[in-house]
């Protein structure tokens, strides 16, 4: 849903980005806590991290 306001340039593209970067990091951080399952779980965190850094890049923070 982010990558659609941002691709039509919506006014709200700054405030999705925003709150994805915040879903995605809170979501990182729960799968980097659960390594019983590490291969799944250590994939989910580095592919939330990946997303929170683009949002946070398209937001001008660089996080």
């Amino acid at each position: 849903m982010t990558a659609s306001f941002v691709a039509s340039g919506s006014d709200f593209a700054m405030r999705m980005t925003e709150l994805c970067a915040e879903v995605c990091k809170k979501c990182a951080d729960i799968c980097e806590n659960h390594k019983e399952e590490e291969q799944e779980t250590m994939h989910c965190a580095r592919i939330c991290r990946a997303c929170e850094e683009a949002c946070r890049k398209y937001q001008g923070t660089n996080a």
